[in-house]
């Protein structure tokens, strides 16, 4: 099964994970229980995540409204 999410839906669903391991590091700091996650460039920036997710190629095609 496949489903389709479309490419700002794509993205900001890349950045909100940045900011939930953000917020997961932060918490393994403090209370020393656990393990970091691993950050991504592209969990942090709009146009690598773009970038990350394939949308790079259309959005400069002109398919996308950015």
């Amino acid at each position: 099964m496949a489903l389709f999410v479309d490419a700002a839906e794509s993205v900001a669903r890349q950045l909100k994970r940045g900011r939930q391991i953000v917020a997961h590091n932060e918490e393994v700091s403090r209370s020393g229980v656990g393990e970091r996650w691993e950050k991504r460039a592209s969990d942090f920036s709009e146009g690598l995540a773009r970038n990350r997710l394939g949308f790079a190629d259309l959005i400069n095609r002109g398919c996308c409204d950015w």
